[in-house]
């Protein structure tokens, strides 16, 4: 896994000024497919395992910086990994930020499209529980406790598969929509599913308290007021100004403060260009 990073690596640049995500790859956990960078803080650069994140809430204002970091999650694990490792479900509602992505081989879906209908997302997402009771009758008839045992006894290895889900509030109006995505958390863990979920609306309008505690690891960017804050249960959410600036709060309730990276639009293209066509 160290020389495919190794090999896709130049496909980023170094940005003075700014936490570069070339540096945070190659600097740790590079042989760890599934661990990516998630910024610096005072101390050191700070990792997340997303092998354990199974679902990941992220709140922020309008240019705070949540868009820029999902885009570093999704390039590091293009960079770390192949289409047969890894899969996503991009759902865009407001049909902003994942179009990028259009055409890639990491795709969950024979158009390898974003998908920017809610309705259309919604369905998606129910195809996902089918997809996901197949997965766990599989386990359960051969005995194995998770996907990381099936694929170490299996040629024909499971992906994980991430579904991101970015601008969502327009998506969690449709009815059980919340209660679909709660599924996803609450039985996916074995199985390799994720759900990064990105939010930049009033939270009480459109996410209620039972669904956002659904998701173990909260991240904010800055959240514009003290009641978007407390309702998102991360002190100083308010008070992050600075673009990038995130607060990260753990199953275990430590918060890290950090700067998250910057990758360029330049850089998506590039590694989109580069790794979204190749074939395993």
């Amino acid at each position: 896994m160290k020389n495919i990073l190794k090999e896709n690596i130049n496909l980023l640049e170094e940005h003075p000024g700014f936490i570069s995500l070339k540096k945070l790859c190659l600097e740790k956990y590079a042989n760890r497919p599934l661990v990516v960078p998630i910024g610096y803080n005072e101390k050191d650069n700070v990792y997340m395992n997303l092998e354990k994140v199974h679902g990941l809430f992220v709140g922020g204002t309008t240019g705070s910086g949540k868009s820029v970091f999902l885009d570093s999650i999704i390039i590091s694990l293009m960079l770390k990994n192949k289409p047969s490792d890894v899969k996503f479900l991009f759902l865009d509602p407001k049909k902003i930020e994942l179009g990028e992505y259009d055409g890639i081989n990491y795709i969950n879906s024979k158009r390898k499209k974003s998908i920017s209908n809610s309705k259309s997302g919604f369905n998606a997402l129910i195809n996902i529980l089918s997809f996901m009771d197949k997965r766990i009758k599989e386990l359960r008839n051969n005995n194995i406790k998770d996907i990381k045992q099936y694929n170490k006894i299996y040629n024909n290895r499971w992906p994980h598969i991430f579904i991101v889900i970015d601008e969502s509030s327009q998506l969690m109006q449709i009815d059980k929509a919340e209660e679909v995505i709660t599924k996803i958390l609450d039985f996916g863990k074995p199985i390799g599913i994720h759900v990064l979920l990105a939010t930049n609306s009033y939270l009480k309008r459109f996410y209620d308290t039972k669904f956002i505690k659904h998701f173990k690891y909260r991240m904010s960017f800055d959240m514009s007021s003290r009641e978007q804050a407390d309702y998102i249960e991360i002190d100083g959410a308010n008070l992050l100004k600075t673009n990038g600036n995130a607060l990260i709060k753990c199953p275990n309730d430590e918060v890290y403060n950090i700067i998250s990276p910057f990758v360029s639009d330049k850089e998506i293209m590039r590694v989109v260009s580069k790794l979204g066509k190749k074939k395993d």
